[in-house]
This record gives C-alpha cells, structure tokens and sequence, in this order.
C-alpha cells in the first residue's frame, strides 16, 4: 500500500515539475478509472499563450471517479512581451457513470465540477456540469462520445456541446478528433494521434486544434501534448 502511495505521488511530482504536459481532448468519454485505481492526466496546451495542466484522478467510492488538479495558463502579450500575463485554477470534479463502455457497448453519466479561477485564485468560481454519452463500434474499435453541458461563471451562463471519436488501429496507435463548441465561442475542432506505451497503464496524446471557420488559420490554432498514468488496483 505505502509502494502504490509513493508510486503516484512521485509520478505527480514527475509530471508537474517535468512533463507539464492525457486528456487535451474537450469532449469527455463516459469511462471512469477502473475501481480502487487512480490516474494522472498531465498536457500542455500551446498557441497564442500556454497552458499546463494536472488532473489526478481516482475511484475509491461507489464506482465513482474523482478529480482534484489544476493548471497554469500564460498569455502573449503585445505590450510586456510573451508569457507575461498568467492565472491559476484549482479544478475539483466528480464523474459517475452507469454502464461499462468495452464490456457493454454503450455507457452514459455525469460529470459535475468546480474551477476556482484568478490570478491569485481568489478571483472568481465556474461551475460545470455535462451529460456524457457514448457508444462502440464493431467489437471496441470504434468510439463516438457525447457531451451536453452547462457552465456557470461569474458575468455568463454558457451551454457546451462535444462530439468526438476515438479509433483503435491496434495494440499501439489510437486517432482521435472531435467538435467542440461553447457559447459565445467559435466552433472548434480537434485531431490526434495516441500513442500506448504500455496498453491501459501509459499513453502519450498528441493533438492539433483550430476553428472550423478558419481551419487552417493561425489566430486560434493549437497543439497539445500530454501524457496518462494508470495505476493497477491499489487495495
């Protein structure tokens, strides 16, 4: 037990202060970490500005998955030079889902949570919440996601909604894109490759981003690169 302790705690720390670095992907799955598990997403998200981010995650309770991370975001800026203008947030969530998506074919759930945004954290809370909703294709090839969701901040009351896929080409490479849109926001779109380093316990996501009415345009593109840790069963 105190092994397993130690293992994730200093696979956070590898990631926080080395990688920055998989869950770049807006639209969720509805999968949880397998019970008695835990995992850390780390991705770093660049293009006009950096993110990085750390969401470890665990299911100790009522087959229920359980976030508490958060992130670092960097801004250009035209006057004071890159970089120069940045913020926190502290991110806490809860995902519960109700059917297993691989031994089932389809599975369904909710995700609520909380960011506690500013630059000193002190600033302001957004609440969110998603339906998530998705479904297998010709025995677990083929994955297609949906999320509806809702999100409160302090000046707006925002509705999201994401389409995605993932694709399981073999026991190594996986593709993904989705469609992502917020209100008040421009439609958006995604596309990656997933690499398994050791299937179900190491991934590497690597992912390109844009606007759907400038596809190709460099105002709002974006890359990420982020990486996944599984654990085995802790208890």
């Amino acid at each position: 037990m105190k092994r397993n302790i130690f293992f994730i705690f200093s696979a956070f720390v590898f990631l926080c202060e080395v990688l920055f670095g998989a869950r770049p992907m807006n639209t969720d799955d509805a999968r949880v970490v397998a019970p008695k598990s835990c995992q850390i997403e780390s991705w770093t998200k660049f293009g006009g500005g950096h993110e990085l981010w750390a969401l470890p995650a665990c299911n100790f309770l009522f087959d229920t998955e359980m976030t508490l991370g958060g992130n670092l975001t960097y801004q250009d800026s035209l006057h004071t030079g890159p970089y120069s203008t940045y913020q926190g947030a502290a991110v806490f969530a809860f995902k519960k889902i109700f059917y297993d998506l691989e031994r089932d074919g389809f599975s369904y759930g909710l995700s609520v949570g909380n960011a506690r945004l500013g630059r000193f954290l002190n600033h302001n809370d957004t609440f969110y919440t998603y339906a998530l909703f998705s479904k297998a294709f010709f025995a677990n090839q083929l994955f297609l996601h949906t999320n509806l969701g809702y999100k409160a901040t302090k000046t707006h009351n925002l509705y999201t909604l994401g389409v995605g896929f993932e694709y399981d080409m073999n026991e190594y490479i996986w593709l993904m894109a989705e469609g992502f849109k917020e209100q008040l926001t421009p439609a958006m779109y995604q596309v990656g490759v997933r690499i398994w380093l050791k299937r179900d316990m190491v991934q590497i996501d690597c992912t390109y981003g844009n606007a759907f009415e400038q596809p190709f345009g460099k105002n709002m593109a974006f890359g990420t690169i982020g990486i996944r840790l599984l654990s085995e069963k802790l208890f």
